[in-house]
């Protein structure tokens, strides 16, 4: 996986766990026990891997810097602390990197169920208001895929 695919995906994974944190705050999801819990346990899940994201892009900017400084600083001392950091900011985003990369599959599938439950209630909610019926059970995936699909996402 290239480089801007995994922050393609960690831009991904920081949106929502950015829209969990506001679900938590609902005062409608928290009367929804069920719900509240399953969004706070995302929302941990989340957490760590946001923190470690945002860790590996202040790594990025400090690379960079670092590379600016080695292009156009002529003093040797300089140069040489430009160089120390490019090195251990290259060491310690590589490391996190590839926790991030084993992180981001686990933690990437676990907000695709969560959302895709998210997004059963929803429909199960809206159903039951159209029909003026109490709906039972979730929506069945493949419904809740072909109406998505129509609606230009999959879940």
């Amino acid at each position: 996986m290239s480089e801007n695919s995994l922050l393609s995906r960690l831009d991904g994974i920081e949106a929502r766990f950015e829209e969990v944190s506001t679900l938590i705050t609902d005062p409608a999801v928290i009367s929804d026990m069920k719900r509240y819990v399953r969004l706070t346990k995302e929302y941990k899940e989340l957490e760590k891997l946001t923190n470690a994201t945002r860790c590996y892009r202040n790594l990025l900017d400090n690379i960079n810097e670092a590379r600016e400084v080695l292009d156009s600083e002529s003093d040797e001392e300089m140069r040489s602390l430009a160089k120390e950091e490019l090195d251990d900011a290259k060491t310690r985003a590589a490391d996190i990197m590839s926790a991030a990369r084993s992180e981001a599959s686990k933690d990437f599938e676990a907000a695709q169920s969560s959302v895709r439950d998210e997004v059963k209630d929803i429909a199960s909610a809206m159903a039951a208001r159209v029909t003026n019926q109490k709906v039972d059970r979730p929506v069945d995936d493949a419904l809740l895929n072909e109406a998505l699909k129509e609606a230009g996402g999959r879940v």
